[in-house]
């Protein structure tokens, strides 16, 4: 059985401005992310975006 319990207390409606600020910032500081963590790359940034567009939050 999937668990649909929200794990964020924000508002749904904000959801995609906040997914939009969370990409804009990944694009915006990327090589402190990938320095950071071999798990920040180009895949990652693929997935997400595959997220984005998958949850019409983009």
């Amino acid at each position: 059985m999937k668990d649909n319990t929200r794990k964020f207390t924000c508002r749904a409606a904000d959801l995609p401005v906040l997914a939009g600020f969370l990409k804009e910032t990944y694009l915006r500081d990327r090589t402190d992310f990938e320095q950071y963590s071999p798990d920040f790359n180009a895949d990652y940034l693929n997935r997400f975006e595959q997220l984005l567009l998958k949850r019409k939050l983009w």
